[in-house]
């Protein structure tokens, strides 16, 4: 375990066999993966947007279907699982393809103060994305 430096939370790094780095992040503001997920919005509204100048953020996609495209995450890098361990409610974050995107789990909630711990790596090669993800099932939780 290397110690790294959170913000607002305790942050820190377990180096794999291979170099990769997995993160562990303990406290209130923990990641969500929020930001992984892409705005999908109808080629009208991008008119709308453009006529009033509107600047979008640069990871929003326009599309004839949006609604569709957003339902099934056509354009996220991941995939997103819900799951309960150890008796917490876990979103888990996989890369679509591998070696490309984030491996991750989050726990919004797991103590009574709301306290929050996410883990996750990047880049993953196919061996330690599956030891990742098996770490990930055996967390506990006193």
């Amino acid at each position: 375990m290397i110690q790294l430096q959170g913000i607002d939370s305790d942050v820190q790094g377990i180096v794999t066999d291979s170099g990769d780095t997995l993160f562990l992040d303990y406290g209130l503001y923990s990641d969500s993966f929020d930001d992984l997920v892409v705005p999908v919005r109808s080629f009208e509204r991008k008119k709308i947007y453009d006529a009033a100048k509107f600047h979008y953020p640069g990871r929003m996609i326009f599309s004839k279907t949006p609604e569709i495209d957003e339902a099934q995450a056509i354009h996220l890098s991941e995939y997103f699982l819900y799951d309960t361990i150890n008796g917490k409610r876990a979103k888990i974050v996989l890369p679509k393809r591998i070696g490309k995107g984030i491996t991750g789990i989050h726990f919004p909630e797991v103590n009574q103060k709301g306290t929050r711990l996410t883990i996750y790596g990047r880049n993953l090669d196919t061996l330690q994305q599956f030891a990742a993800y098996k770490l990930f099932q055996s967390i506990h939780f006193r």
